[in-house]
């Protein structure tokens, strides 16, 4: 079974940290300076829309097919392992959504990892959510977490 990708470590260390001994409040003011992991990966409201070209795909049948299509096609392939007991899934599923339509020029495909495990396991996927760009029919980049900026960045290089 793949396991979710989530990191609860600076949410954790400020709620231990501002529920602690008072004299902890410089540290909890640095750690905030920081900035958290997660910031990114929170969807902006501009980001959260309902408008989408995901194609979710609930057989292994019809994801042969959208990988058959994108064979046929000059497109990059921009393929989701989510899961819905995933929080961090969950979480970057509204950006996965208004990217798909901010690029255009790629295919944007959803996979629950429970419901076509056949396929998880073909792309060898061992945690969520996983990302994978494929291009002429072959893997070229792999993300896994939710990390949007690098999503995007990596979805702007091979859909041009």
């Amino acid at each position: 079974m793949p396991k979710c990708s989530f990191l609860l470590s600076q949410v954790s260390v400020l709620f231990f940290l501002s529920t602690h001994k008072p004299r902890r409040k410089r540290k909890v003011n640095e750690i905030q300076k920081m900035g958290s992991f997660m910031s990114s990966a929170y969807a902006t409201p501009e980001e959260s829309g309902s408008e989408s070209n995901v194609i979710a795909v609930h057989s292994k049948d019809r994801f042969d097919e959208q990988f058959q299509a994108h064979k046929n096609s000059n497109k990059a392939l921009v393929i989701d392992f989510t899961a819905t007991w995933c929080g961090p899934c969950r979480m970057i599923g509204p950006i996965f959504n208004s990217l798909s339509t901010k690029f255009s020029q790629a295919i944007f495909v959803k996979v629950d990892v429970d419901e076509l495990p056949e396929v998880s396991r073909e792309w060898q996927v061992q945690a969520m959510p996983t990302f994978v760009i494929v291009k002429d029919g072959k893997e070229v980049t792999r993300i896994v977490g939710a990390k949007k900026d690098e999503l995007e960045r990596k979805i702007q290089m091979f859909s041009s």
